[in-house]
C-alpha cells in the first residue's frame, strides 16, 4: 500500500473512530438528558399527587380523587399512575375503593427501604420509564401526617408510581445521531479533500526521495526529486540534488581514473559504489603487497608471496609458477600443487615451444580445440597460462588448469589480479634478480666464467658443514699450468689468457653439475668433486690432464701445447678441516711439480707438515 493510502486511510479511520465516540457520547446525553427529565417531572408530579390528595381527605372528598388522578396523567403526559397504600395506612383505613394495595415487587421494595426506584424499559419500539416514590410521615409536614395516621416519624405511609413514555428521547437522539452522521460524512469528505491537496504535495516529495534514495543505494545518482514545494521540502529536494550531482560527477570521475590503476581486475558490480570499494581493496592490497615485498631480501621469498596471493585468489585450482631464463633457454618450476604438472614441456624447451611465452599473451584453452599441443588432459582438463615478461632475460609464466568449464570461466575473472600482483612485483623483481647478477658476478671470475677465491672463502666452510651432515665426502683437485711464465714472457698476456680460458674449458667438460670449479689465483684452479671414489677422482684428474695437453693453442702463428700439474687430496678423509684438505691437495700438486710435472699425485702424509694451518 502507498504512503498515500496509508495517510488517507489513517485519517479516515480517525475521523470515523471520533465520530464514532461523538455519537456514542451525545446517544448517552440524550438518553440520560431524557431519563432525568422524567424523573424531575415524576418528582413534581408526586408532589401534586401527594398534596391534591391530602387536600381531597381534608374536604373528605376522597371519593372523587379518580377524577384528580386522571387528570394528573393526561396533564403531565403520564402513561400510568397509581397509588399504593402502606400495610398500616391499609390496616388504619382500608384498602381504598380499587384495591390500593402494592401491585408488584417494586411497590414492596419501596415500601420496605423507603427509597425512591427507576426502570428503564427498553422495548423494541418504545421506552418507559417506571418511577416509584415513596410517601414518608413526618410530623413537621403540614398538615402533620402523625395527626391522621397511625405511624411514627419516617415510617412509608404509601408510594406513588408513574410510567413515562420516553421514546420520543429515543427517536430524537437517533435523528441527532443521523444528522451527526451526516455532518461527520461532509466533515470527513472535506477534510479529506483538504488533506490530499496540501499532503498530495508532500507524499509526492516523499515518494520521490523515496525512489531516489533506493536508486543511490543501487549507485545510480543520476535520478532527480522532483517537487512543486516551494518551503522546506523543496529545500530538502533541492539539496538532495546538488548532493547527488556531485556524487555522480565525483564516482563518474574515480571510476574513469581507476580503471587505469586496475589493470585487469574484473568487477561485475553495476553498482558504481560497490565496484569503487572492491577496487580500493584490491588496490590497498597490491600496495600492502609491494611495500612488504620492498623488504624481502631474495627473489625466492618474494616467489612465496606470489604463490599465497595466487592461491588464496584460486581458492583450491592446481597452478603452477614457472621462472624461464631466456639467456640460457631454461624453465624452472618455483612452485607447483602437483608433483608433476601436465605440461610435457621440456625446460630446455620452455623459451621456443611455450605458446604463451613464444607469443607474449594469455593462452586459455576455451578458444580453440587443443589450442596448446603440449597441455596433456585435454579431455577432462581446461588450462590458462599466463605469461609476464619481468627483465630481458627473465619471465615468469602462471599456470592454472581448471577441472570443468564454470572454474575456468571463474579463473578467467582473476587472470587481471595476477596481472597486477606480477606488475606490482616487477621492480622488486628487477632489482632482486640485478643484485644476484651482481653478487654472482662478484663471486666469478671475470676471464674464465668460474667461481672465484672470493666465493671459496664464503661458502667453502658452509659445503663442509652440508657434507658433513649428510655423511658426504668431496675430492679436491689443485691444479697449475706447468711454466705458465715463460707464456706470458714469451707470447704475452693475451696468449696466457687464451691457455687460462682453455683450461677452465676443460674443466667444465670434465666435471658434472654436482661438482664445482673455481680459479684459485693466476694459472692455478680447484676443482671439488661431490662424493667420488678415490679412484675415480684420480680418474677425473687424470682425464683433465690429459684433455688440456692435447688441446693445441695459437700462439701468435705458432703452434701451443701446455701441461698441467695436479694434486689430489680426500675430504674429510685425510682431515676434518676443508682448508686443511685443500692445503694437501697443494702440498701434493707442488710434490707433482717436483717430481717432473704433466702428472696427477695423490697427497700422502709423508709428503710434508701436515700440522699447518692453511
Amino acid at each position: 500500500m502507498s504512503m498515500k493510502r496509508r495517510i488517507t486511510l489513517s485519517l479516515a479511520m480517525t475521523l470515523v473512530g471520533l465520530t464514532a465516540i461523538v455519537i456514542v457520547i451525545v446517544a448517552l446525553q440524550f438518553r440520560d438528558y431524557g431519563i432525568e427529565s422524567a424523573k424531575d417531572k415524576s418528582k413534581i408530579v408526586s408532589e401534586l399527587v401527594r398534596d391534591g390528595l391530602t387536600v381531597h381527605m381534608i374536604n373528605g372528598i376522597m371519593d372523587e380523587r379518580d377524577f384528580f388522578m386522571r387528570k394528573i396523567s393526561s396533564s403531565r403526559n403520564i402513561d400510568e399512575l397509581w397509588v399504593s397504600r402502606a400495610d398500616s395506612v391499609i390496616e388504619q383505613f382500608g384498602e381504598g375503593r380499587k384495591g390500593e394495595g402494592p401491585r408488584d415487587a417494586i411497590d414492596h421494595k419501596v415500601m420496605r427501604s423507603g427509597e425512591a426506584i427507576e426502570r428503564v424499559i427498553e422495548m423494541p419500539d418504545k421506552v418507559y420509564l417506571r418511577v416509584t416514590i415513596p410517601y414518608t410521615a413526618h410530623y413537621m409536614d403540614s398538615p402533620n401526617c402523625l395527626d391522621c395516621h397511625i405511624a411514627q416519624e419516617g415510617d412509608v405511609l404509601g408510594s406513588v408510581s408513574m410510567v413515562f413514555d420516553i421514546s420520543e428521547v429515543r427517536q430524537s437522539g437517533m435523528l441527532t445521531i443521523l444528522k451527526i452522521v451526516l455532518a461527520a460524512v461532509g466533515i470527513l469528505a472535506l477534510v479529506v479533500l483538504v488533506a490530499n491537496f496540501f499532503i498530495n504535495r508532500y507524499l509526492a516529495l516523499f515518494e520521490s526521495l523515496t525512489d531516489a534514495i533506493k536508486k543511490g543505494q543501487e549507485g545510480n545518482f543520476k535520478v532527480r526529486v522532483e517537487t512543486s514545494l516551494k518551503d522546506e521540502g523543496g529545500d530538502v529536494a533541492h539539496w538532495l540534488n546538488n548532493l547527488y550531482d556531485k556524487l555522480n560527477d565525483t564516482i563518474y570521475h574515480v571510476d574513469r581514473r581507476i580503471t587505469i590503476l586496475i589493470g585487469g581486475i574484473r568487477v561485475k558490480s553495476e553498482n558504481p559504489l560497490v565496484r569503487t570499494r572492491q577496487v580500493v581493496d584490491e588496490l590497498v592490497a597490491i600496495y600492502k603487497f609491494k611495500k612488504t615485498i620492498e623488504l624481502d631480501r631474495n627473489k625466492e621469498e618474494i616467489y612465496d608471496r606470489l604463490v599465497a596471493v595466487i592461491r588464496e585468489r584460486l581458492e583450491g585450482s592446481d597452478f603452477a609458477l614457472f621462472e624461464i631464463d631466456h639467456q640460457i633457454g631454461n624453465r624452472s618450476v618455483v612452485y607447483s600443487t602437483q608433483e608433476q604438472w601436465p605440461c610435457n614441456l621440456g625446460s630446455e624447451e620452455s623459451s621456443d615451444h611455450c605458446r604463451a611465452l613464444r607469443t607474449g599473451v594469455n593462452v586459455l584453452s576455451d578458444d580453440f580445440d587443443r589450442l596448446c599441443s603440449h597441455f596433456e588432459g585435454h579431455g577432462s582438463l581446461e588450462h590458462v597460462c599466463i605469461p609476464f615478461r619481468v627483465t630481458e632475460r627473465i619471465s615468469l609464466l602462471v599456470a592454472v588448469s581448471a577441472a570443468s568449464a564454470q572454474e575456468l570461466e571463474a579463473i578467467k575473472d582473476r587472470i587481471g589480479i595476477f596481472r597486477d600482483y606480477l606488475e606490482a612485483a616487477r621492480p622488486v623483481l628487477e632489482s632482486r634478480y640485478l643484485m644476484a647478477i651482481l653478487r654472482e658476478s662478484s663471486l666469478r671470475d671475470g676471464l674464465t666464467a668460474l667461481y672465484n677465491r672470493k666465493f671459496l672463502d664464503e661458502f667453502a666452510d658452509q659445503v663442509a658443514h652440508q657434507a658433513a651432515r649428510s655423511k658426504v665426502h668431496y675430492a679436491l683437485l689443485m691444479l697449475d699450468i706447468d711454466y705458465f711464465k715463460m707464456v706470458n714472457d714469451t707470447y704475452g698476456h693475451d696468449v696466457g689468457d687464451v691457455i687460462i680460458k682453455g683450461l677452465a674449458d676443460v674443466l667444465r667438460e670434465s666435471i658434472r653439475e654436482s661438482d664445482l670449479a673455481v680459479r684459485f689465483g693466476g694459472e692455478e684452479f680447484l676443482v671439488m668433486l661431490y662424493s667420488p671414489t678415490e679412484a675415480g677422482a684420480l680418474e677425473v684428474a687424470e682425464k683433465i690432464r690429459t684433455t688440456f695437453a692435447n688441446r693445441t693453442f695459437n700462439a701468435g702463428g705458432e703452434s701451443l701445447k701446455k701441461t698441467i700439474s695436479i694434486g689430489v687430496s680426500m675430504f674429510p678423509d685425510d682431515a676434518e678441516g676443508i682448508w686443511k684438505v685443500i692445503k694437501f691437495a697443494d702440498i701434493a700438486l707442488y710434490r707433482a711439480k717436483n717430481a717432473g710435472r704433466n702428472r696427477v699425485m695423490r697427497f700422502s702424509h709423508d709428503m710434508g707438515p701436515t700440522s699447518e694451518a692453511y
